[in-house]
């Protein structure tokens, strides 16, 4: 449960990146250009997305652990994606990838 919400806090927080215009966007990528064109419903479904997703860590972990836990995440996840996103390392392979590895740990741990 725990992987699929840092996952949608990561479209979150990278639709609202892809929504800058100082981003340069890959033409191969559909989804970008489509976020480029709608920068106002795009921000508001990132937005969305994060709410969703502090929502589900609180309702998870209790209020004040859910709101520090999904800042870390946030901070992190943030992070990466400012870091790697312009080098061309964030794929959909490559998420796709780290999303089933981090659900195979997670249902390995718990």
């Amino acid at each position: 449960m725990i992987s699929t919400i840092l996952l949608v806090l990561f479209l979150g927080f990278y639709v609202l990146y892809s929504t800058s215009k100082k981003v340069t966007i890959d033409p191969h990528f559909r989804i970008e250009n489509i976020i480029q064109q709608n920068t106002k419903t795009a921000k508001l479904i990132g937005l969305v997305f994060l709410l969703i997703t502090l929502y589900l860590m609180i309702q998870i972990l209790g209020v004040a652990s859910g709101t520090l836990i999904f800042f870390i995440a946030l901070m992190t996840i943030g992070s990466i994606i400012i870091l790697l996103a312009p080098l061309k390392y964030i794929t959909y392979k490559n998420l796709a990838l780290f999303f089933v590895l981090s659900i195979c740990i997670e249902f390995l741990l718990f």
